[in-house]
């Protein structure tokens, strides 16, 4: 029978065998691992993949500690105090280095064992620095993005900013009062009107929608209503309908505007003559109130001609009419997106439909009512979001 001393042995040699076939399967580990004695915080051990992984040369190994891969002491601080406490860390991301200070994203592992009869910290790392420099090169592309899209939006809000700037100041006189709905579907719209005095005695009444949204529907807008505003197109009677959109037919050809068109009404109002010249090119026709009796309901004329989107076609040769004014006059001239909607009732709504409602409903000769109406179509669409176009409108009643 052995005796208590060779038992001993037997199990000591056993525990050496199962030490050393644990040291060769750490070794051979593909993950970087590493045994730390806890009483001095040194490295007793480190497989190959460690080594590579840290720069770690077979020389270090007889003075390293944890400390020197920590690119920030306090983490290394922060680490050993819960390890104190004999606390198991599972996939900890950190802030490590090369003893070369190459900078290195680390996912890292800290297990509590005893070895050759040491309590010491068995370590296992990840290296996500790949991975991590992905994600920060995805998160520096977002802000990026981000940034763009605010500077693109800060510019089509000035943009669109410049475009309201363009409208005109309300008129608030005893024969004229003037009133306007602007309301962009987008940012930035294609949408804009005005009205101005020629001369004394003239003023000019203007709608402009370019086909589409964004800068380039408010860049050809802007130049055409400049034109207009300015009176700079070449060769043209602004007293004439007709010739002003000629004029801007010939300076407008859809081919040198990336294939964009626009529809206009033009009126000129004659003081004394008390009488509208209008032309419009694709657009709606406007819509006049005329009353000349306090008693008697007001008769609704519409003032249109026939005429294409101003840049369709050349050497088109656009009509004017004209209309004189009754003692009461109320005149509306609007955009497309004024009156096209889908109703509650899942009907798209027409110009006929549009001009009827009018005639119902918005038929004051004295009352301003161009926000009324805004709130009224709101009314009658189908929800609550927003217009799928610009809604402009423009009122002026003349006495």
């Amino acid at each position: 029978m052995p005796s208590i001393e060779q038992a001993q042995k037997v199990i000591f040699d056993l525990l050496k065998d199962f030490e050393e076939d644990t040291l060769n399967i750490l070794r051979n580990s593909p993950v970087a691992l590493r045994i730390m004695r806890t009483s001095d915080k040194h490295i007793i051990f480190a497989n190959p993949r460690y080594m590579e992984l840290f720069e770690v040369k077979e020389k270090d190994l007889q003075n390293l500690t944890p400390l020197r891969v920590y690119r920030h002491a306090s983490d290394f601080e922060a680490l050993s105090a819960r390890l104190e406490k004999q606390e198991n860390i599972i996939d900890e991301v950190l802030a490590m280095k090369t003893l070369s200070d190459l900078p290195l994203q680390v996912m890292g592992s800290f297990h509590h064992l005893r070895y050759m009869d040491q309590d010491v910290v068995l370590a296992w790392f990840y290296d996500i620095s790949a991975a991590h420099r992905a994600k920060e090169i995805a998160e520096e592309a977002a802000a990026s993005i981000l940034e763009s899209q605010k500077a693109l939006t800060d510019e089509l809000n000035e943009a669109a900013g410049y475009i309201q700037s363009l409208l005109p100041e309300p008129i608030n006189k005893d024969f004229l009062k003037t009133a306007w709905k602007h309301v962009p579907s987008s940012a930035l719209g294609g949408d804009a009107f005005g009205y101005h005095w020629i001369d004394k005695d003239h003023m000019a009444i203007y709608l402009i929608d370019v086909c589409g949204h964004g800068v380039g529907a408010a860049m050809l807008c802007i130049s055409a209503f400049n034109l207009i505003r300015s009176q700079s197109l070449t060769d043209t009677n602004f007293h004439s309908p007709a010739s002003v959109l000629n004029a801007l037919n010939q300076a407008f050809p859809m081919e040198q505007q990336n294939l964009k068109y626009f529809t206009i009404w033009y009126g000129v109002y004659s003081k004394s003559n008390q009488a509208i010249k209008y032309a419009s090119a694709g657009h709606p026709h406007a819509i006049i109130l005329q009353q000349d009796q306090a008693h008697s309901p007001p008769a609704l004329t519409k003032l249109g001609t026939k005429g294409v989107a101003i840049g369709c076609f050349d050497g088109i040769d656009f009509i004017e009419n004209q209309i004189q004014l009754g003692t009461k006059n109320k005149l509306y001239v609007f955009s497309d997106g004024v009156y096209e909607i889908t109703t509650a009732d899942n009907k798209e709504m027409t110009l006929e439909n549009f001009t009827d409602l009018v005639n119902d409903e918005f038929n004051s000769m004295d009352e301003l009512q161009s926000e009324a109406i805004y709130e009224k179509i709101r009314q009658l669409k189908n929800n609550d979001g927003p217009l799928d176009d610009d809604f402009s409108i423009v009122e002026l009643i003349f006495h």
